[in-house]
């Protein structure tokens, strides 16, 4: 083996422990991000609440691959520990044209419930 060829391995090698070091870290990221997500109550995660609310508007659709999110916003909530929101949506009709519509969802520590969709 030459000395060019031991270069190369070296330089191999170097590159192989870096990438294993950084996906390492990038795992531990994910894992603290994962556990802080965790451990505040689902209705202070609205991006969480967002993607659970699609899923469920979803699963009500004839057309779920024609969901398009537009906007959510916060709706006032006459329960302590429980906030209320309304996700604004287009998707298609029977006939094939899309409707806007609306779902309202509540919020409590742990649970996304849908009170209504039209």
């Amino acid at each position: 083996m030459g000395k060019g060829s031991f270069g190369c391995l070296a330089a191999i090698g170097v590159a192989f422990i870096v990438v294993l070091i950084m996906a390492v870290i990038g795992q531990e990221m994910n894992n603290r991000e994962a556990e802080e997500i965790a451990s505040k109550p689902l209705y202070e995660s609205t991006e969480y609440v967002e993607v659970l609310a699609g899923n469920m508007i979803k699963e009500r659709l004839k057309d779920p691959d024609s969901y398009q999110f537009i906007e959510m916003n916060e709706a006032l909530s006459s329960s302590e520990g429980e906030k209320m929101f309304v996700v604004t949506y287009r998707a298609k009709n029977g006939f094939g044209g899309y409707d806007i519509g609306r779902a309202t969802f509540t919020c409590d520590k742990d649970n996304l419930y849908i009170v209504s969709i039209e």
